[in-house]
C-alpha cells in the first residue's frame, strides 16, 4: 500500500489520504469499539500523521477513555455519522482510520485481533491472525 490511500465518510463530506504503508492492521474486539463501529469489533489501519492528510470536512470528536485506560478521541461526519479516525493524544504521531472508511477496504489486511477476552462467541476470528486477550505490547517511543 505505498501509493497514495483514500478514503471518507458515508455522505463524502470528510474525506483524507495517506500515502505510506500503514504503520500497523488490526481488529479491537473491545467493548467500546464493538459500540461504536455497531458490529462485533473495529477494524483499523493506523497510519503515521505525517503521511495523513485531511482533505474534507473535519471529523467531529468526542472524548473518552478507552477499555486500555487511555485517552482516545473517536471521529465521525457531523453529517451522516459515519466513523472514520481515533486519536490518542498519549500517541500524537499517529492517527486510527476506520478500515471501513477507505475507498477501496480490500486493501486493509489485519495483522492481529486485540481485546479478544471482550470477542463474542459468533465472532469468528481468524486463526491465522496474532491474538492478544487485552492491549498488546507497544514500544514506549511509537507515536510520541
Amino acid at each position: 500500500m505505498t501509493e497514495t490511500v483514500t478514503g471518507g465518510c458515508g455522505c463524502g463530506a470528510v474525506r483524507y489520504e495517506f500515502c505510506d504503508e500503514p504503520v500497523l492492521t488490526l481488529n479491537c474486539h473491545c467493548r467500546d469499539c464493538q459500540r461504536a463501529s455497531g458490529s462485533a469489533y473495529g477494524s483499523f489501519l493506523i497510519v503515521w500523521q505525517a503521511t495523513f492528510k485531511m482533505l474534507g470536512a473535519t471529523p467531529k470528536y468526542y472524548a473518552k477513555v478507552s477499555d486500555g485506560g487511555n485517552a482516545v478521541e473517536r471521529g465521525f461526519c457531523a453529517e451522516c455519522g459515519s466513523p472514520v479516525t481515533i486519536l490518542e493524544p498519549h500517541r500524537p504521531k499517529l492517527i486510527f482510520l476506520h478500515a471501513g472508511s477507505l475507498d477501496d477496504p480490500s486493501q486493509h489486511q489485519p495483522a492481529m485481533d486485540i481485546f479478544t477476552e471482550s470477542a463474542h462467541a459468533w465472532d469468528l476470528l481468524d486463526p491465522n491472525r496474532e491474538k492478544f486477550p487485552g492491549m498488546p505490547p507497544v514500544p514506549d517511543d511509537l507515536g510520541t
